[in-house]
């Protein structure tokens, strides 16, 4: 700001103006808002810990681990009495991935109608605090015994609604500011896309389980099928039944074309015994010769019969040879019936092991020729 001042102007006087200093520097900051800082603190914490949870997801490579670990984390960060995830599912690939239904920290809705979820976001694709009518009129929280104070968080991915979050009674601080529920909403566009990775890690796992030859489950698949099934019947306080069948006589076809033929009557008899399974047993190739069946929830009495069954259904099959011959079946059968129960200290990969090995060495072909029915050695 300039002033007139008084004097003579001309060359070498004054110019008639004095010029006010300006102190340089930043302008002088606005006084903060009651209460800002604390809202930025928390922010921070919800920014930090969702990106924790997605991380930890990421990583993942279950999709039952992946939800467990995406509920469990989001009832800890945002402190809320329930949760539940509803997700476009068109074709089950999803539920058939997750096979029987997890056990997780909140509820999993799998719809193939997408238009029970699109629906709760019709007026804008945007979280919201849903109406205690809304949410009984779109059946959200359904167990709960009050419909107040309920939030859905919609999972957009590539421009559509595949997934809505809904849970109940959060911390109020964490999502008071649109700035939180942004944070919530471009979280939840990335649980599907974790959800999808998860999905393909575990179908590529699980082709790495599966015999190429035989078409069912190789070794190692098979053991994850006892396993699953020891532990089941150790929390039910039930037998593990286990059937070996090993086929002998094919253990000479070494030449090229023989090898093409022992292929195939693999295949066949892989097939057969596959054919005749219950929803709940397992079949899978534990040797070159020899495959497995997992029975569950027989009695022990019942398994030497089981055994005799598949015994007798295979001896009777003549299989071509593809040579214009027939090749005769001579299985050698031998099981096992454990009570996991009995064996406290065994980890149940240990105890699955030991029941393989078991019954694989009492199935060996005898020189005779002679096929047998053998109950495998009591474990140690």
């Amino acid at each position: 700001m300039s002033e007139r001042g008084s004097g003579n102007s001309g060359g070498g006087g004054s110019t008639g103006y004095s010029v006010e200093e300006i102190t340089p520097g930043l302008p002088v900051q606005t006084p903060m808002p009651v209460g800002l800082d604390e809202h930025i603190e928390v922010s921070r914490y919800l920014a930090r810990a969702l990106t924790s949870l997605q991380s930890d997801m990421l990583e993942s490579d279950r999709p039952a681990v992946l939800l467990e670990i995406f509920f469990s984390g989001i009832r800890r960060i945002l402190g809320c009495e329930q949760i539940e995830f509803w997700l476009h599912d068109p074709v089950g690939m999803l539920g058939n991935t997750l096979g029987d239904t997890p056990e997780l920290n909140g509820l999993l809705m799998l719809t193939p109608d997408s238009t029970r979820i699109t629906s709760i976001y019709n007026d804008q694709v945007a979280p919201r605090r849903v109406a205690e009518h809304e949410t009984i009129d779109l059946g959200m929280l359904a167990s709960s015994t009050t419909r107040n104070n309920i939030f859905a968080v919609p999972a957009v991915e590539q421009g559509h609604i595949v997934g809505s979050l809904h849970f109940k009674s959060p911390r109020l601080d964490l999502i008071s500011h649109g700035g939180d529920l942004e944070l919530l909403f471009d979280f939840m566009g990335l649980v599907p896309v974790a959800l999808r990775l998860s999905t393909g890690a575990q179908l590529t796992s699980e082709l790495m389980l599966v015999d190429p030859l035989t078409r069912v489950a190789n070794r190692e698949g098979f053991t994850r099928d006892l396993d699953r099934e020891i532990g089941r019947a150790r929390r039910a306080g039930r037998h593990v039944a286990l059937v070996s069948i090993r086929l002998c006589g094919l253990e000479g076809m070494a030449n090229l074309s023989q090898q093409h033929i022992q292929g195939r009557l693999l295949s066949e008899v892989a097939h057969k015994i596959a054919g005749g399974l219950r929803a709940t047993d397992a079949v899978g190739r534990v040797d070159a010769m020899c495959f497995g069946v997992v029975v569950t929830e027989a009695h022990p009495n019942s398994i030497e019969a089981i055994g005799a069954r598949y015994q007798e259904e295979l001896s009777r099959d003549l299989l071509d040879d593809g040579a214009g011959g027939a090749i005769e079946i001579r299985p050698n059968v031998s099981w096992a019936s454990v009570n996991p129960k009995e064996y406290p200290g065994r980890a149940i990969s240990e105890l699955s092991g030991m029941m393989l090995d078991s019954v694989l060495q009492a199935s060996t072909c005898n020189i005779s020729g002679e096929v047998q029915i053998t109950k495998a050695a009591q474990l140690q």
